[in-house]
């Protein structure tokens, strides 16, 4: 009873932006020790593990420290937008270097589940003003979807053009089961889970489809931008990140206007 009255008087802590730079701190430190030390063994820098299974068992925490980082970093940050907490760092950042780092994020994961990972844009695209962190974090989450719902042998396909508006469109297009109107309205809860739609969970795990959604349809709000989603039962999803042309600056040899 002492404790709980206690807890009376002191009242809840405040939640705001030192709460959240303490939680990451203090979650993400002991984190990426786990995730250094489970790469070193992946990689064998001093020497061979021995037995096959610890080096699939070094695998697997590895997999699953990395699935852990983005949860976390998907939960906090919603948590920031949330509390109107979380703030752009913006410079000029290019669709080639984006799609890099996508493949660099994805490619094994795409691999490991035997699905063809493509990528497509216009030429001479533009550069984008934006947070480059955040809008690779909101790609990041509907490419995670995707490749979660998408079976063996099937497709992912990633392009970037600009629009009948000029404005630029990222589109993500799978060839999963797709979704009735029930499936989508449970995927876009926070923490919405469709039973047996998951053709991937794997050993990392990572943020579920309703946190991913939301998470990404917040860091577009912040640039101004827009998240929309449709989808076919049988034929797949198909979802749509639009960056607005106030937000597009001409590529080095691109005529300004």
């Amino acid at each position: 009873m002492a404790d709980l009255r206690l807890a009376r008087k002191v009242g809840a802590p405040k939640i705001d932006g030192a709460f959240y730079s303490h939680a990451r701190h203090d979650v993400r430190s002991p984190l990426t020790a786990i995730l250094g030390f489970a790469e070193s063994m992946d990689e064998g820098i001093y020497g061979p593990l021995g037995h096959e299974k610890y080096a699939e068992y070094a695998r697997a925490i590895l997999e699953s420290g990395r699935g852990l980082e983005r949860f976390l970093s998907a939960l906090l940050a919603i948590l920031s937008l949330d509390a109107g907490e979380l703030y752009l760092n913006e410079d000029e950042c290019s669709v080639e270097h984006l799609f890099d780092e996508l493949k660099a994020n994805w490619n094994s994961e795409a691999g490991d589940w035997n699905i063809a990972l493509e990528f497509a844009s216009d030429a001479d695209l533009p550069n984008l003003y934006a947070d480059r962190h955040r809008l690779l974090q909101a790609l990041d989450c509907i490419v995670e979807n995707a490749l979660r719902f998408t079976g063996a042998g099937g497709r992912v396909a990633i392009s970037a053009a600009t629009d009948a508006a000029d404005d630029l469109l990222f589109a993500v297009k799978d060839t999963g089961p797709g979704l009735t109107d029930e499936d989508m309205d449970t995927a876009l809860l926070p923490f919405g889970r469709i039973e047996g739609a998951a053709a991937h969970d794997g050993p990392g795990g990572g943020p579920g489809p309703g946190l991913g959604i939301n998470l990404a349809a917040g860091l577009m709000a912040l640039h101004q931008g827009t998240l929309s989603i449709s989808s076919v039962p049988g034929q797949g999803t198909r979802a749509e990140l639009t960056i607005p042309k106030a937000r597009l600056r001409p590529a080095p040899g691109q005529p300004k206007e």
